[in-house]
């Protein structure tokens, strides 16, 4: 009974995934500070590699960040998108409008 207690908490023992935690950060920073491209993509590649790890090994912990850095990479890659279309959208329409503002 001593040995498989021990083999039980030296699994428990593992943790949670490094590359799950580095990915949420990032994809965190990449949302707060909007930085999507090169944060974002920084988090989705950890959090995608840490997901595939947790599931081939399944000792460690990590599974739910590694889902939420997925999801708020993707998060912060759509707000950059919308955010570069909405500059696009506004430079082509601006000088359609302009001169109407002055007459």
């Amino acid at each position: 009974m001593d040995e498989n207690t021990y083999v039980e908490s030296e699994i428990n023992e593992q943790g949670t995934n490094k590359k799950a935690i580095i990915g949420f950060v990032c994809s965190i920073i990449g949302v707060v500070l909007c930085c999507g491209f090169p944060v974002g993509i920084v988090g989705l590649v950890f959090s995608i590699m840490a997901l595939n790890e947790i599931k081939q090994t399944g000792l460690e912990n990590g599974k739910g960040l590694a889902i939420a850095g997925i999801v708020l990479a993707i998060l912060s890659l759509l707000i950059i998108i919308l955010l570069v279309g909405l500059g696009v959208i506004t430079s082509l329409v601006t000088p359609l409008v302009e001169p109407l503002i002055y007459y």
